[in-house]
């Protein structure tokens, strides 16, 4: 079985039988699954997926581009050559702290250690929670620092870009976490809620709810109480740096239950776009728009 640390392209070359490959791709899922596994078993811990990559043509869906041939040439170029740099700057790493539900009723959910967040969504996603799984996801300091070095150079095609991928790649690490959650929970009689978030805003029964973005300190203190450091802090705004970060929630409830999806109202990108903080510099322009 391969290690975790290892890269598929070195085991595998491209001249190999298609059904090889797959086979490959299999077998370092499992060992990814099993070390995992063995982490999720604590109580706080580090998750750090062993691929996490973006592609280009994910890249320029994200800018609303749906036929990559009608793409101009020098944005398709930009959006590789900014994939591939991502794909080198990201770093990522997903910290989790898992906790005992006592109570969800009105518009709280309480926690074993006395925690209490507010919001009347957890009556809709995870009412009958036993549990929830908190996580702190970040790509790392790298690529937000590229990002300011490229605006200060005035390259904003490049940085936009460029930042764009890194929330793709903290989409990707925060799936690769999530599937190995529903992995721990399947057989076990329970399953995993959406992943929810404080700042996130919420459609239920035609009504628009938040859940605050002020209890970020709260997901934090999670952490603090748990005994484990994060590498990502929370600034006064509730912000969080690097800003290539993203933190949330899953519900553990019992399996069987209807698996209800969440809209978000405001958001053209849906999770990506609640994720963007209010400050970011290079906002949510269509790349083409920068050619002009």
């Amino acid at each position: 079985m391969l290690s975790r640390g290892s890269s598929i392209t070195e085991k595998v070359t491209p001249h190999r039988p298609l059904d090889e490959r797959i086979y490959f791709d299999n077998i370092l899922y499992m060992d990814i699954i099993l070390t995992a596994l063995e982490l999720l078993e604590k109580p706080a811990g580090v998750f750090r997926p062993a691929r996490v990559s973006v592609s280009s043509w994910k890249l320029l869906r994200l800018q609303g581009y749906r036929d990559i041939d009608k793409v101009r040439p020098a944005i398709r170029k930009a959006a590789e050559e900014m994939t591939a740099r991502a794909n080198l700057l990201m770093a990522p790493e997903v910290h989790y702290c898992s906790a005992t539900v006592v109570a969800v009723e009105d518009e709280a959910l309480v926690l074993k250690d006395g925690t209490v967040f507010r919001s009347k969504a957890f009556q809709h996603f995870v009412s009958d929670a036993c549990e929830v799984v908190a996580i702190v996801a970040t790509l790392g300091r790298a690529l937000d620092q590229e990002v300011i070095g490229m605006i200060d150079r005035f390259e904003v095609l490049e940085a936009l870009l460029l930042e764009s991928a890194g929330w793709l790649g903290i989409e990707a690490a925060s799936k690769a976490f999530a599937d190995l959650l529903r992995n721990r929970c399947a057989g076990r009689g329970l399953q995993v809620s959406v992943r929810m978030a404080p700042g996130y805003t919420y459609r239920i029964d035609g009504a628009e709810v938040t859940w605050p973005l002020e209890q970020q300190q709260e997901l934090f203190g999670l952490f603090a109480s748990a005994g484990h450091e994060l590498t990502v802090r929370l600034m006064p705004s509730c912000a969080m740096l690097p800003k290539m970060s993203r933190s949330g929630m899953y519900g553990i409830v019992p399996a069987g239950r209807p698996t209800r999806t969440r809209t978000a109202p405001h958001s053209p990108e849906g999770r990506l776009g609640q994720d963007r903080s209010a400050t970011d510099v290079t906002g949510v322009r269509p790349a083409s728009a920068l050619l002009h």
